[in-house]
């Protein structure tokens, strides 16, 4: 039996397996994000005002806005395909785009 933690309108939003990958992915582009802050800031010599009052904003809005539109897409696929296993890609900073700087 599936352990479904949250359901509306009929779709499984949140199931067991989502609370490990969570986390997962937390820890992943918080790392990333820290990596990025401190090459701004120390390597290339970037003032803290912009990375922190206008980079880091505007990632996080970026990354927020770009999974709420994975999940949407998602739910629109299990809803056409009348299904309840589909998922969203994650949405944030690649560690290619870290390596690339």
């Amino acid at each position: 039996m599936k352990l479904t933690l949250a359901k509306f309108r009929g779709y499984h939003w949140v199931t067991r397996g989502d609370i490990d990958a969570f986390f997962g992915l937390l820890f992943d582009g918080m790392s990333k994000v820290l990596s990025m802050t401190g090459i701004m800031i120390f390597a290339f010599g970037m003032p803290t005002e912009i990375v922190v009052g206008r980079i880091l904003p505007g990632l996080a809005m970026a990354t927020l806005f770009g999974n709420l539109w994975y999940a949407y897409e998602a739910y629109r696929l299990a809803k056409k395909e009348g299904r309840q296993d589909t998922t969203a890609q994650p949405y944030g900073v690649g560690a290619g785009q870290v390596f690339g700087w």
